[in-house]
């Protein structure tokens, strides 16, 4: 398979209160969107408005563009850890569609679904595949092993949903028209209000571990890390860098990626060690 490399800048900048930007990938990107981390730690970015999907190496440190995706207007990704494989939502192309990090083959996903305009993306332990709409007030699921496509409708919630899986299976959602953390519970059916003592405007979130909640503050164009025990936050990455943030992603060798569209850049971001 053809591969295209592009040249990329690597900037090294300062420490921001208790973390630090360790790399600043510059790869000619026109308002990224997208973007996680495969098993090995390379980076998978959605070029948003250059139609494209790439590939960070985080070794040779060389930004490579996926041949025939054809992509228009991605957004979001998300990483399926038990697999291996990369799952991000084709948005005007109205799908799903699945890469295959060893043959960087790209797939639609259940071409029998109608997934209508799939923006933000998350996946659980269990072969569930969470995604929001713009405009859309709920969630919609789908089973990669049953095939089965559920819309759960939620009331008086916002119209651009952040979504995210906590480390107990439970969807979480970051509403920032209502200024909250919305955690579903899938089981039982209930949508519940997380208590942060900070006043939020939450966009996009992932989980760590150990159940931190990283998510991006709109209002105040900063990261922030919740605590679900003390129920406080602290300051990952402050508004000196950041203009429109709109997914950031953990690796599994405990480094944070944004996806700083409004700057066409992605960050590689050290976080705090307690």
């Amino acid at each position: 398979m053809k591969k295209s490399l592009i040249f990329v800048a690597i900037i090294s900048t300062c420490f921001c209160q208790a973390q630090k930007i360790v790399e600043t990938i510059d790869g000619k990107f026109k308002y990224p969107i997208g973007i996680t981390a495969d098993n090995q730690g390379n980076i998978y970015i959605a070029d948003t408005q250059n139609n494209e999907i790439k590939i960070w190496d985080v070794d040779s440190k060389k930004l490579q563009i996926l041949e025939k995706t054809n992509t228009l207007y991605p957004q979001q990704m998300a990483t399926d850890f038990s697999t291996g494989l990369i799952y991000f939502a084709d948005t005007n192309n109205h799908q799903i569609k699945q890469i295959n990090p060893k043959t960087k083959e790209v797939s639609i996903v259940d071409k029998n679904v109608s997934w209508g305009t799939p923006y933000n993306i998350a996946l659980d332990k269990n072969g569930n595949l969470f995604y929001t709409e713009f405009f859309h007030k709920g969630i919609k699921t789908y089973n990669f092993k049953t095939h089965e496509f559920k819309d759960i409708e939620l009331e008086n919630v916002g119209d651009d949903l952040g979504i995210a899986v906590d480390i107990d299976g439970n969807v979480l959602l970051g509403d920032r028209d209502n200024k909250v953390i919305l955690k579903y519970d899938l089981t039982k059916n209930t949508l519940e209000k997380l208590p942060i003592n900070d006043e939020i405007e939450p966009k996009d979130l992932d989980v760590d571990k150990n159940g931190f909640i990283y998510f991006y503050n709109y209002s105040k164009s900063n990261i922030l890390r919740y605590d679900p025990k003390t129920k406080n936050t602290i300051v990952i990455l402050d508004d000196n860098y950041l203009l429109s943030t709109e997914q950031i992603t953990l690796d599994e060798k405990g480094f944070l990626y944004v996806a700083e569209a409004g700057n066409s850049k992605i960050y590689k971001v050290e976080l705090p060690q307690n």
